[in-house]
């Protein structure tokens, strides 16, 4: 029977070669190979529907993604992606679209309420006025992480001088606040990132870990006394994240020991700088093995109506908590059926989407264009925050999953096939390269997103990124 994404990968391969063997240039190739590849998802679209079979929309674990068949259309107000929270964090505003005076009372820069910059207007470049509140943002980060520094070594000081531990408790209390706020700039979050690079910062960012896990722990009690005052049964909450082998963690111990040259965030195991936090509730069974559904007053109740509790109450807490606003902070309570949770989780396993399930090929790829897609119509972040952060995503997902699945079906080097392949990857590593640099920081967003215009022919972050969606799709059925 017709595949859909094997049609894709073939047609477009076939309209690649067919545009350039016809004298066309490279981006001639990709034209002709994104318009075979329509052709053949639009036919297997129809023949799917007309067999009977469950559309794509609904198979996905979130109901459609508003942009997935067209990227460029305008936005219904009832799409999932569209809605934003209204518990009181969300309505705090943006802390880190804030003056760079102070963390501690930062002025907001966005009206409240204001809706999300429509698609049209997102896909334009980047303006002076949108970089220069970008640079306070950066500002802003710069000051967080020079306060949490200041609180480290306060901290170091006084235990070296033998400090009493109410002191030292004083000091831990005030390094959680720093951190909190740090957690809630993006900015802040990337400086430290670039930190964890170096070795003399090793013990500073797991301080910083540790320090997180304390505030999230604290969250989390808010957060049972809140949900227990809506009625539900209390339901244990465990983080999910992508956790390193303890093996590597150890061989990596053992070649340093051995004076070896080690990358410094292979010591650091799970102990370092995340952007996001995501939780989810730790899944109990009865006696019959079956999964226990959550109960609210008494009464069993779907986990979708439990998460929508969960979440604001989660936000609500985190704060009361902090003082910081949990959206901004990508603080997310999930389940199994959001837009960006992995049906597949072999997916998150290191090299893992080279084992991953075909049958789920297509909800894997929807979930790296879904976490751009809710990004762009997020609120609390600025224009250059989005492009930022949907940069730093789509090339972590190039480098964890497309590359190396592009690496996987490298055809025979001399035939017709490989010199497709090959301009397809040096395609894909040119537009990787940029986004690299712009989501760490070490390209101004306003030049990285000219380059990317300049290598594609025009297209914006964000289709580049529906781009790579649909071809990683290909990849997987390959």
């Amino acid at each position: 029977s017709y595949n859909t994404v094997t049609g894709i990968a073939v047609d477009g391969f076939r309209g690649f070669e067919a545009a350039v063997n016809n004298g066309g240039d490279f981006m001639d190739g990709l034209k002709g190979a994104t318009g075979e590849a329509v052709k053949g998802y639009i036919t297997s679209k129809a023949l799917s529907y007309g067999a009977g079979k469950i559309s794509s929309a609904y198979a996905r674990p979130n109901g459609p993604l508003p942009d997935l068949d067209n990227p460029g259309a305008r936005k219904s107000s009832t799409s999932p992606a569209a809605k934003t929270s209204t518990s009181p964090a969300a309505k705090s505003g943006s802390p880190a679209a804030k003056s760079g005076t102070s963390p501690d009372a930062p002025t907001q820069v966005r009206a409240k309420g204001k809706p999300a910059i429509d698609a049209d207007d997102f896909k334009r470049p980047l303006s002076q006025q949108e970089m220069a509140v970008y640079r306070e943002q950066v500002a802003d980060g710069r000051i967080r992480v020079t306060s949490y520094k200041k609180t480290y070594e306060k901290l170091e000081a006084a235990r070296q001088a033998g400090a009493p531990p109410s002191e030292i408790k004083k000091i831990l209390v005030e390094l959680d606040d720093r951190s909190a706020k740090i957690h809630s700039s993006p900015q802040a979050k990337m400086m430290m990132k670039t930190l964890q690079k170096d070795p003399k910062n090793l013990d500073l960012i797991k301080r910083y870990s540790n320090s997180m896990d304390r505030v999230h722990q604290k969250v989390e009690k808010r957060y049972q006394q809140e949900m227990d005052e809506r009625g539900w049964s209390r339901e244990e909450l465990e983080a999910i994240r992508n956790r390193p082998d303890p093996a590597d963690l150890q061989r990596a111990r053992e070649k340093q020991a051995r004076g070896e040259t080690v990358q410094p965030e292979d010591l650091l195991g799970s102990k370092t700088v995340n952007m996001d936090y995501d939780a989810g509730r730790k899944a109990r069974t009865g006696p019959d093995g079956r999964t226990l559904p959550p109960v609210k007053n008494g009464e069993p109740t779907s986990v979708e109506a439990w998460h929508t509790d969960a979440q604001q109450a989660w936000e609500k807490a985190f704060h009361a908590e902090t003082g910081q606003n949990a959206a901004h902070s990508w603080e997310n309570i999930t389940h199994s059926k959001v837009g960006d949770a992995y049906a597949d989780l072999n997916v998150l396993q290191k090299n893992g989407i080279l084992h991953a399930n075909k049958a789920w090929a297509g909800q894997t790829a929807d979930v790296t264009y879904f976490k751009g897609e809710h990004i762009r119509q997020s609120p609390e972040f600025q224009k250059v925050e989005k492009y930022v952060e949907i940069a730093r995503g789509t090339a972590k997902d190039y480098r964890t999953k497309m590359n190396p699945l592009m690496e996987s079906k490298k055809p025979q080097p001399g035939t017709a096939s490989h010199e497709a392949w090959q301009k397809h990857k040096n395609y894909w590593d040119s537009v990787n390269g940029v986004m690299e640099q712009m989501g760490t920081g070490r390209k101004d967003p306003m030049t990285a997103d000219r380059e990317i215009r300049e290598i594609t022919g025009g297209k914006s972050l964000l289709e580049v990124t529906f781009d790579l969606r649909n071809f990683m799709e290909s990849l997987m059925k390959l």
